[in-house]
C-alpha cells in the first residue's frame, strides 16, 4: 500500500467557515443557558431557604401559641375547681354558722 501525503492548506472553506462559527455559536448559547439556569436555580434555593427559615419561625411560634393556649385552658380548668371548692366550703361554712346559732338560741 501506498501512503499518500497529507498537505495542508490555508484557504478557507466557506462550508468548513459556517460550520465552524455554528459550533461556535452553539458552545456559546449552551454555556449562557446553563449559566441563566445555575442563576435561576440559585434563585430559587435561596427562596426555599428564605421559606424554611420563615416557615420554621412560624411553627415555633404556634407551638408557643399552643403552649400558651394549653397553659390558659389548664388556668381555666383550676380556676373552675377553686371557685367551685370555695363554692362547697362557703356552703359547709354557713351550714356551720346556721348550726351554732341554732345551738346558741337553744341555750339560752
Amino acid at each position: 500500500m501506498i501512503a499518500m501525503p497529507i498537505s495542508f492548506t490555508s484557504d478557507v472553506d466557506p462550508v468548513t467557515l459556517v460550520a465552524v462559527l455554528t459550533a461556535l455559536v452553539t458552545v456559546i448559547r449552551f454555556w449562557l443557558s446553563a449559566s441563566h439556569m445555575a442563576e435561576d436555580a440559585r434563585k430559587e434555593a435561596e427562596a426555599c431557604m428564605k421559606c424554611a427559615k420563615d416557615a420554621h419561625h412560624i411553627h415555633a411560634r404556634e407551638v408557643m401559641q399552643a403552649e400558651r393556649l394549653v397553659s390558659r385552658e389548664v388556668l381555666r380548668e383550676v380556676e373552675n375547681r377553686l371557685a367551685e371548692s370555695i363554692e362547697r366550703l362557703g356552703d359547709r361554712l354557713d351550714s356551720l354558722f346556721r348550726e351554732v346559732v341554732t345551738l346558741r338560741r337553744d341555750r339560752v
